[in-house]
């Protein structure tokens, strides 16, 4: 998308969602919660269910009208080529804190899983996002082979009512990928024989079948939501009523969770994300810093957990009293602070055109 064309409120929402990341992942040392804590990780959790909504969406932007194939290569490049290289980071700076803290004999461990690192992103626990995108893209590519003018809209929505039931079958079983362990079904197999944990194809085939699960309903929802006859019977709106799409983003995102189903829920804060993002960008002329934010908010993901760790290495030297006595305000300024560093490191690697298609993708 053009820099003149891009959707405003994608970007703000991108980067509110981004520094919700860091903000989920900022607490890993903590000895203590803090008040109010827990609520605000969980409104955080918005963040990858936005980025999925909007991915879908921009995907099938122009599915019904373009006439050019969708280019599975190159996003495939854009997604595969930052993994490898910032799986392989992750695992040397795992590496190198192991050494610099006397713990060499540890450095075995990390490798421990190597169909874990490659396939699941086991080098670093959010590096799961790449392959499971990368699944997502595979099933659009697969869609776009499909005639683009007949597809029926009650079909669409019959369709993702009946992938949305299987994703909260998925999740209500315990089947759904488990990020710790790199895997898929464990409770299914646990009831077959544990032993197939072992087997590796099984594993890898029954990872890639619940990421198919879980991006269905997005992609489904996202074929709805650009369908011409759902197009053409868009109206405008009063600038009062993004307040309206802001109150319902932020009450799914807090009090979803106790009276939605976890699929519902899910999907729920992704796309009154998207909603409220399309919104705003019909209101908000193009602003650069908010571009720039959503264009490297990429860049910033793969590189946020690095400054994280980086970040509490140096308070725990300097103010250990931190971990136990750190409010919630300190952490979102802290976040908030890892937030700026990223942008800027992102923002010089963009700039190097060796670097920026190997660590960020473009």
């Amino acid at each position: 998308m053009s820099e003149k064309n891009r959707l405003t409120g994608i970007d703000l929402l991108r980067g509110l969602a981004i520094y919700a990341v860091i903000v989920l992942h900022s607490d890993e040392p903590l000895t203590l919660s803090p008040y109010g804590w827990n609520s605000i990780l969980e409104f955080s959790k918005f963040a990858v269910p936005f980025f999925l909504a909007a991915s879908f969406y921009l995907s099938f932007l122009k599915f019904y009208t373009a006439q050019k194939p969708f280019q599975l290569r190159v996003r495939a490049m854009r997604l595969l080529i930052p993994y490898g290289i910032w799986s392989g980071v992750y695992l040397g700076y795992k590496g190198l804190k192991y050494l610099l803290d006397g713990e060499a004999d540890k450095i075995a461990t990390i490798v421990q899983d190597p169909v874990g690192i490659i396939f699941c992103g086991g080098a670093a626990f959010h590096l799961y996002f790449l392959p499971l995108l990368m699944m997502g893209t595979v099933l659009v590519k697969l869609i776009y082979l499909l005639p683009r003018r007949d597809i029926s809209i009650y079909l669409l929505v019959g369709l993702f009512i009946v992938s949305l039931a299987g994703y909260q079958a998925l999740l209500a079983s315990g089947n759904e990928f488990n990020n710790a362990q790199g895997a898929a079904f464990l409770t299914m197999l646990d009831n077959i024989s544990p032993a197939l944990r072992n087997n590796i194809l099984l594993r890898l085939l029954l990872v890639a079948l619940a990421w198919t699960i879980r991006c269905l309903p997005y992609i489904l929802l996202a074929m709805v939501w650009t369908h011409p006859k759902v197009q053409s019977r868009r109206l405008g709106f009063q600038k009062w009523q993004v307040s309206v799409a802001f109150f319902i983003f932020i009450t799914v995102n807090l009090g979803g969770i106790y009276i939605l189903p976890g699929s519902m829920y899910e999907l729920g804060r992704g796309y009154t994300g998207l909603m409220l993002a399309l919104m705003i960008s019909q209101i908000l002329q193009g602003n650069v810093w908010i571009q720039d934010l959503g264009v490297c908010s990429f860049g910033i993901y793969l590189s946020h957990l690095f400054f994280v760790e980086s970040f509490y290495i140096v308070i725990n030297r300097v103010y250990p009293a931190f971990l136990s006595s750190a409010s919630s305000f300190t952490l979102l300024i802290c976040s908030g602070l890892i937030l700026l560093v990223c942008w800027w490191f992102t923002n010089l690697v963009k700039q190097k055109k060796l670097a920026a298609p190997f660590l960020l993708g473009t």
